[in-house]
């Protein structure tokens, strides 16, 4: 591709991260302002799908903390966490959205679908490419595995429709 194009491209790519990762920041605000949501966060699985290591550490210690008392107190998870988490988890908590009480359910739902539907994206790219070295190295038993993988990822793209 030409320069402009690949400009374009990578400008592209971060702005998806960037909603991206305002997704996940989203899921960790509506966990520490709606704790009655916390489970089910953690009953999604939706953490350890966050491209965002610092953002996914910092939700699955929310979710122990609360899982461990039943309640969840900022002051608590902030105890555990290391400087840099520290930082993230006070900024995002400081953030003031205005949602209704409905509203804050199907934010939550387009957060993780929106999540779940970058991971299968990757996921499957990822496959993909894999499935065409095996085809180009003539690998019959890993090409024969990847093409498994590949009905179960469809599977999951299935499911990800049924959940929501």
């Amino acid at each position: 591709t030409n320069p402009k194009g690949r400009i374009i491209e990578d400008l592209k790519e971060r702005v998806k991260d960037r909603s991206l990762q305002k997704s996940e920041e989203m899921i960790i605000w509506l966990m520490i302002h709606k704790p009655g949501l916390i489970k089910k966060v953690s009953e999604s699985g939706v953490l350890r799908e966050f491209q965002n290591p610092l953002l996914q550490s910092i939700g699955i210690e929310i979710g122990k903390t609360y899982e461990k008392r039943g309640i969840f107190q900022l002051s608590q998870v902030l105890g555990v966490l290391d400087e840099d988490s520290k930082r993230i988890l006070s900024e995002i908590a400081i953030l003031e959205f205005k949602l209704e009480p409905t509203e804050e359910e199907k934010m939550l739902r387009d957060c993780i679908r929106r999540i779940k539907e970058e991971r299968l994206k990757k996921d499957k790219k990822d496959l993909l490419n894999r499935i065409k070295k095996a085809e180009r190295e003539k690998q019959e038993r890993v090409l024969e595995a990847l093409l498994k993988e590949r009905q179960d990822l469809i599977k999951r793209e299935k499911s990800l429709w049924e959940i929501m």
